[in-house]
């Protein structure tokens, strides 16, 4: 609530069950980046969590980039248990600390005070290695970006190493050019399964909220692709 008494947000206690924990763990294992991250009291980095995943708002200083609620639709912990029980996925490339899944051991955000939270900053300054589930924004260039970073990180190791994309299949083929991919490096990076519109509902980006949490069944049909080396693939 602001000073006036307006509510501002809303969070689900299951939400708030959730995130108090990692706020806790951070605050007493690693007190230096609770420090250099300038952070409050629980409630007000709750609040100021709340406030970076607004739509609109600012990600970055330096960037214009803002916000854009729209591409922030989570996978539904039903998929995420089936390709978890599949490949062990540990790890989530592209998610916040309101809709990650908490079965998995790390996560990746795009804030940086997010790490207040648990999450690992900005995964394109990390090495990807191990086994991850991938569900990046759905901008025209973003799942290409994706799909290239991730051959990139299967080639670059002799570890073994695991991608798990969870993609929109549009039909534009010019929007749809992460495809091409698949026959540039077929050794690196394979197709799964394309689930039909009709079988598929995301989360809504405001899945924190109190209210419905599943979105109507998408425009397009969603694609599962895979990346790795030898060791996995």
């Amino acid at each position: 609530y602001t000073p006036d008494g307006k509510c501002r947000v809303t969070l689900t206690p299951e939400w708030a069950a959730i995130l108090h924990p990692l706020y806790k763990h951070t605050k007493q294992h690693k007190s230096k980046l609770f420090q250099k991250l300038n952070a409050g009291t629980y409630a007000q980095e709750l609040y100021a969590l709340m406030c970076r995943y607004q739509d609109g708002a600012s990600i970055s200083s330096t960037k214009k980039t803002t916000v854009k609620l729209a591409n922030h639709w989570a996978t539904p912990p039903e998929v995420y248990a089936a390709l978890q029980s599949l490949t062990k996925a540990t790890k989530e490339r592209f998610a916040s600390p309101l809709n990650y899944n908490p079965r998995m051991q790390q996560y990746w955000s795009i804030h940086r005070k997010d790490q207040v939270f648990g999450a690992k900053w900005n995964t394109y300054k990390h090495q990807w290695t191990g086994c991850s589930v991938h569900n990046p924004e759905y901008e025209d260039s973003e799942p290409n970006k994706n799909l290239a970073t991730a051959i990139a990180a299967a080639q670059a190791t002799d570890s073994p190493v695991l991608g798990v994309h969870i993609l929109p299949a549009w039909t534009d083929r010019n929007r749809t050019s992460y495809m091409n991919w698949l026959s540039h490096h077929p050794e690196n990076c394979k197709h799964v399964l394309q689930i039909p519109r009709k079988h598929f509902r995301f989360q809504r980006p405001t899945t924190w909220e109190i209210g419905e949490q599943y979105a109507g069944h998408p425009k397009w049909d969603v694609n599962i692709i895979i990346t790795g080396n030898t060791l996995h693939v």
